[in-house]
């Protein structure tokens, strides 16, 4: 009996609590609650997910900040139809600092000044942005370190303003690929002292007073440098196209054609400068004015490997202190004296279209300019006369 009592009470099932069941003689928890501590891993794992996920996003949208914020119009940019930070390239040169860079959208803008300034001014091309200053000019610099290119400059030059640019003193002035049309006034560039670069400059159709106007003046009793480069000046009028005088400047590589002038159309004078006028073109420059009429006239020039023609006056030049070799005149009422110059036909490629290079092998002027090595064409062998021969004639 007492076998029987035990074997009953031990096959009776335990009394488990809540949340427990019997298995194999002991209180196990329930599988349900397994599940749901699972489940509470598992919404815990999510959690954690959207949370990265949500980083990521942030993340995410960052970057889509950041990308955003780098096509939007930097801080100096100008154009005129509101939708750049200004719209006024005057007001963009006041606020920038010396260092920065303005570009300017296509339209048509005012008089822009700019003193002990060190800026870069760049526009959208010359055929499509615009500086016009009116009576007192386009461009107005004095001292600093300025560059300015892909313009148009005109302005009317009432008085002695400059008609397009005006620099007085620059330390460092850089001009390049830009126009100058139907401007007015007594002088289109005026440099007095400093030093500028003057390069890949169209200068065209332009109309200056017929009494004392002159195109281009490098001067100026302070002394300094100049370079012309690459200028192309054609169908204008003034009274001259050309007076350099002090600061030491080089002329080069440059156009001057269809053009006319009044009693003298060049004039460069050193008064303790040093002054180089080289592989140029002069081509149906003529005077408007009767009497005694002067294309050039030197004083302590060097004049070399130019090609004139079809540049009549009354006296082609006059000279003191001054040397003229290598050069070709025809068509123009005169010679040169000095060292192998030419009096031919310079055989351009197409003068009535404006094509001045020369006709190979045909034209006299090729490998006829100055012999000295450092005088060489770019491709190694001797100056060509004209505006595309020299280190610098491709252009």
């Amino acid at each position: 009996m007492l076998l029987f009592s035990l074997a009953c009470v031990v096959d009776e099932p335990l009394a488990c609590g809540s949340g427990t069941h019997e298995k194999d003689g002991l209180c196990v928890a329930d599988e349900g609650d397994t599940a749901t501590d699972s489940a509470a891993d598992a919404d815990t794992d999510s959690d954690a997910d959207t949370d990265a996920d949500s980083d990521a996003d942030s993340d995410t949208d960052a970057d889509s900040d950041t990308d955003t914020d780098t096509d939007t119009d930097t801080p100096y940019t100008v154009c005129d139809d509101g939708v750049a930070p200004f719209t006024d390239i005057q007001d963009a040169v006041d606020a920038a600092a010396d260092g920065d860079t303005i570009s300017v959208c296509a339209g048509t803008y005012g008089a822009v000044e700019l003193e002990d300034r060190e800026l870069t001014l760049v526009g959208d091309g010359a055929d499509v942005t615009t500086i016009f200053g009116g009576g007192s000019g386009a461009l107005s610099v004095t001292g600093g370190e300025v560059e300015v290119s892909h313009f148009a400059l005109r302005g009317t030059g009432d008085g002695s303003a400059g008609g397009a640019v005006t620099a007085s003193e620059a330390d460092d002035l850089y001009v390049h690929d830009v126009s100058i049309t139907e401007a007015g006034g007594s002088v289109l560039i005026l440099q007095m002292g400093g030093n500028a670069i003057w390069e890949n400059i169209v200068m065209a159709d332009n109309t200056l007073g017929e009494s004392s106007s002159m195109a281009i003046i490098i001067g100026g009793p302070g002394g300094g440098s100049a370079l012309v480069r690459h200028l192309s000046y054609t169908n204008n009028s003034a009274y001259t196209i050309l007076y350099v005088n002090t600061i030491d400047a080089v002329v080069e590589n440059s156009v001057f054609a269809d053009s006319s002038y009044g009693m003298l159309g060049v004039s460069v004078q050193a008064y303790g400068g040093d002054h180089v006028v080289q592989n140029n073109v002069f081509h149906g420059v003529t005077p408007t004015m009767g009497g005694s009429t002067r294309l050039f006239y030197f004083d302590g020039a060097n004049f070399r490997n130019n090609i004139v023609s079809e540049s009549p006056a009354s006296e082609l030049y006059w000279a003191t202190g001054a040397s003229t070799s290598y050069n070709d005149s025809w068509g123009s009422n005169g010679s040169f004296s000095g060292t192998d110059n030419l009096g031919a036909d310079p055989k351009f490629t197409d003068a009535a279209a404006g094509d001045f290079t020369l006709r190979a092998g045909y034209s006299p002027c090729i490998d006829a300019g100055d012999p000295s090595s450092d005088h060489d064409d770019a491709d190694g062998s001797r100056n060509d006369m004209g505006a595309y021969g020299g280190p610098a004639g491709s252009w």
